[in-house]
């Protein structure tokens, strides 16, 4: 300020008054536009002095940030490898267990079928027919099954015989199989052989081969004396010889005796 009044005094000295009012009038703008640019440029620093803590601060929590970013990462990282490493494992055990599964299932099969083989019944001879007709007296397994289908309906139903008498529930019958027992009725009737042989090849009981083999038989007795064995006279009259027909045109059935001999005391009161 001091120096800028000099200056207007001394050139207020050589100049006239006009050229003295556009000198102070100079001055005084020149004056203002410093000030203001001093006031300006000291409120800038105040402010930037302010914002200089403000940032510092902001970026130390940045920082803390991105430590703590990289260790979730971290935790992210190895949580991924745990899951990783206990998948796999997990696939190893489930496909040892579906071994170990598998292993016992086809040990459970081969187990059944030697059973089979060694049962005395009729899965056994499923493809021997010669020993189905000699133990059964049906000429294949086909035939058998035929006949098990036709009967078996009721026979699921069937009331089995006791010492005390019937009753409406067979609790130990079921460990047989329903064609197993029919089989050994027809090995019964068509062997004769005695119910310890039967209780033996079937691993019953004495007592259990005699209850069902007293239901069987009175079963297929009452299933069978129902069915017609006897052919119409129309199918006899077509099936008949044309000679046999003019000689005999009345018959219905033809019995064959066949006489049998045997050894007799030579007495005949004996006789």
């Amino acid at each position: 300020m001091l120096v800028s009044r000099s200056r207007f005094y001394i050139q207020g000295r050589l100049t006239d008054k006009s050229t003295t009012k556009a000198i102070w009038t100079m001055g005084i703008s020149t004056h203002e536009k410093s000030s203001s640019t001093e006031t300006h440029d000291n409120v800038d620093v105040d402010m930037e002095e302010n914002q200089q803590p403000e940032i510092s601060s902001e970026s130390s929590e940045i920082d803390v940030l991105r430590e703590q970013l990289k260790a979730l990462e971290l935790e992210l990282k190895s949580a991924k490898d745990e899951y990783s490493q206990f998948k796999i494992c997990a696939q190893l055990e489930i496909q040892k267990a579906n071994l170990a599964t598998k292993q016992a299932r086809d040990e459970i099969e081969k187990q059944e079928v030697t059973l089979k083989i060694y049962k005395f019944g009729v899965q056994r001879f499923t493809r021997d027919s010669s020993s189905i007709k000699f133990y059964t007296g049906f000429p294949t397994y086909e035939h058998l099954i035929a006949f098990y289908e036709f009967f078996k309906p009721s026979a699921e139903n069937m009331t089995y015989c006791y010492a005390s008498g019937v009753l409406d529930s067979r609790p130990s019958s079921l460990s047989m199989l329903l064609i197993d027992e029919c089989c050994m009725c027809l090995v019964r009737i068509r062997l004769g052989l005695f119910q310890q042989d039967l209780a033996f090849c079937f691993n019953l009981h004495p007592s259990s081969v005699s209850r069902k083999l007293t239901t069987w038989i009175n079963y297929l007795y009452f299933l069978l004396a129902s069915q017609s064995i006897w052919p119409t006279r129309e199918q006899i009259n077509n099936s008949m010889s044309d000679e046999f027909l003019k000689l005999y045109p009345n018959t219905r059935v033809i019995i064959d005796c066949t006489e049998l001999y045997v050894q007799t005391p030579s007495s005949l009161l004996l006789q």
